[in-house]
């Protein structure tokens, strides 16, 4: 995928509150212009802020990485691949509790080494305490970056 643009701004409407948005424009592998467009509400994004110093993800990337966890069902194969090379910072094929510490806590407020050991326990096949890039799907595709947001799932 080649990125053309990108752009981030943001925003106020009658119905949602102050949302930060992130815009972007690539081609795909068949040539096609694919637009997509990631909005937070903005305590969430500057909860990530709040964590810039310690993380080492960028803002560009973190919001690639919440826009396929927050499409959950919904989102590209593709886009579920390219977070999960994000996050993989050790590159080692796998992401552990302080690879996705580096989003989830940002996304839900509160949420401690326990809540993330769980949701990998949850979505962990092998048993390797770690989530591969087949199990990550899983995590996506179940929707559960919606349920951190609504907090319907992993109270702990």
């Amino acid at each position: 995928m080649t990125y053309c643009s990108s752009s981030y701004s943001r925003s106020q409407s009658h119905s949602h509150p102050y949302q930060y948005e992130y815009r972007y424009s690539y081609t795909t592998q068949n040539g096609q212009v694919d637009n997509r467009t990631v909005s937070l509400p903005t305590d969430c994004f500057d909860r990530f802020i709040s964590y810039a110093p310690r993380q080492t993800i960028s803002q560009q990337n973190f919001m690639k990485v919440v826009q396929a966890i927050m499409m959950g069902s919904n989102a590209t194969d593709c886009d579920i691949r390219e977070a999960f090379s994000i996050l993989d910072t050790d590159r080692s094929g796998t992401l552990d509790v302080s690879e996705l510490a580096k989003v989830i806590p940002a996304i839900m407020p509160g949420t401690t080494s326990n809540t993330l050991y769980t949701m990998i326990r949850r979505y962990d096949k092998n048993g390797d305490n770690t989530l591969n890039l087949n199990e990550f799907i899983r995590l996506v595709k179940g929707d559960l970056g919606r349920d951190l947001v609504y907090r319907d799932v992993l109270m702990i």
